[in-house]
């Protein structure tokens, strides 16, 4: 009988996994080419994490399994919008690692309200927009 649930425990993966992230603005010509082929890529390094991909770049939170680390970042480096992009990695393990592959291609990688904090976006709008116009948008 074949065995239908993980082998290996919730801890003992998130020990196993490299947390990091990164972004990048770059022009991206087909961001459903390259989201389909960073799923091919990563997802056969069993990298989990939250992609997104735009035409303006790429945002990614995402666990990579120790062993695979070095072949992940050549394969990174080998795309020329991500050549050599700066990598965070997480310092603390808030017990949120991923534990799957999720890559989107979105309008936009940051939003304007995480980015800026909603009071800052709210304000932003108002300038963008003005008071009247605001209130259709909220």
């Amino acid at each position: 009988m074949s065995i239908l649930h993980n082998k290996v425990s919730r801890n003992e993966m998130r020990q196993r996994l490299m947390e990091e992230d990164f972004y990048r603005y770059v022009i991206v010509a087909d961001p459903q080419l390259m989201r389909d082929t960073l799923w091919r890529e990563w997802s056969a390094m069993n990298v989990f994490g939250r992609i997104y991909v735009a035409k303006e770049g790429i945002n990614a939170q995402l666990s990579v399994p120790e062993h695979y680390y070095q072949a992940f970042r050549m394969k990174v480096d080998e795309h020329a919008e991500l050549k050599d992009v700066p990598f965070k990695v997480a310092v603390e393990d808030d017990g949120k690692s991923f534990f799957r592959l999720t890559i989107k291609v979105r309008e936009k990688i940051v939003r304007a309200q995480y980015l800026l904090g909603h009071r800052l976006a709210s304000q932003f709008l108002r300038v963008r927009l003005g008071a009247p116009d605001q209130h259709q948008h909220w």
